[in-house]
């Protein structure tokens, strides 16, 4: 799954992903006057990608753009494209190769 993603799905918000082979990633999202800025190093399962945020093993449950700060996420593997299902909202980002 490594490579570069852009999120679509989501009104207002832009995001991009970049997934490293060294198991490192970088992570930008900007929502409103609200930017968010992320690296770390991410794991996967089967069905799942996590990134943890910088040395952080602990990923918060409740992330979403309104965060402020980066505190990690949990994303699903569809395909070649990776969900983002939002806390607290109906919302799914979709980020795309």
């Amino acid at each position: 799954y490594d490579g570069s993603y852009t999120m679509s799905g989501v009104m207002e918000v832009g995001s991009q992903l970049r997934i490293n082979a060294d198991g490192s990633y970088d992570f930008y999202l900007a929502y409103g006057a609200n930017d968010q800025n992320g690296h770390g190093c991410w794991t996967q399962t089967d069905r799942l990608i996590a990134l943890f945020p910088g040395n952080s093993r602990k990923i918060a449950p409740d992330h979403t753009p309104d965060t402020r700060g980066f505190t990690g996420i949990i994303l699903e593997k569809d395909g070649r494209d990776l969900l983002w299902r939002i806390a607290g909202s109906h919302h799914v980002g979709r980020y795309e190769r």
